[in-house]
């Protein structure tokens, strides 16, 4: 009968296992099949798989995967001057905003970005469907007079990759029906500080069609806290 494994073997996190397999094989075999969370502690297993599971590729084929809208020429360019590329990229993308307000700096106030990327995604049953990225000037007229938000779809915008077709005869059911499986994906860019933050609903806030034209609008609102600014103690946007 084999005797058991030394404890100290165990104590080290099976790691003298794990480096038995070659790297390539754990890069095509394990890492790819993960999800970004997964990958991320697996990088804090040991140091070895650190230095495996930190590899930019990896990280990309999870964004680009996660929301196809980073495969805009521009976003992979400003994505390319993070830190850590796309990993930094998603460890400030993936999860919902802290809800404590940011602490103003020494000077009291932050200077306003001169440029913001929206990269959004419509997913529907988790499948995306529509992708755009747009790019403001934040000192134009437009932006500084009107709510913050986008219009996706117009005339001279891609149509879907995949249309929905209508499934019901009943237009309140399929209303309803789209309302619970229609999610979305808004990540606004800040390029010159090289920051992103996830402004996603995830579902609608409603689904109803135009009284005029007919056309099924989709809203979807983010509520966040504000820094205390603007002579309120406690700014909502």
């Amino acid at each position: 009968m084999a005797s058991p494994p030394p404890s100290s073997s165990i104590a080290k996190g099976g790691d003298g296992i794990i480096t038995n397999l070659h790297p390539d094989i754990i890069r095509a075999l394990i890492l790819t099949r993960l999800d970004g969370p997964d990958l991320a502690s697996t990088a804090c297993v040991s140091s070895y798989l650190r230095s495996l599971s930190t590899e930019e590729n990896l990280w990309r084929d999870i964004c680009c995967s996660t929301w196809p809208s980073l495969d805009h020429p521009r976003l992979k360019q400003v994505i390319s001057t993070f830190p850590y590329g796309h990993r930094s990229f998603f460890s400030e993308s993936f999860p919902f905003p802290n809800p404590q307000p940011p602490k103003p700096n020494v000077r009291g106030s932050l200077a306003l970005a001169t440029e913001l990327i929206s990269a959004v995604d419509i997913y529907y049953h988790g499948n995306p469907i529509y992708s755009k990225v747009v790019e403001m000037e934040t000192s134009s007229s437009w932006f500084l007079s009107t709510p913050f938000r986008l219009n996706l779809l117009g005339v001279d915008n891609p149509a879907p990759r995949s249309p929905i077709k209508y499934g019901s005869s009943n237009d309140d059911t399929w209303l309803k029906h789209l309302e619970e499986n229609l999610s979305s994906s808004w990540i606004i860019v800040d390029p010159t500080r090289e920051k992103a933050v996830n402004m996603s609903s995830k579902r609608a806030v409603s689904v109803e069609r135009h009284w005029l034209t007919g056309d099924v609008q989709v809203r979807y609102g983010r509520v966040m806290e504000g820094d205390g600014g603007w002579g309120s103690s406690r700014e909502l946007v």
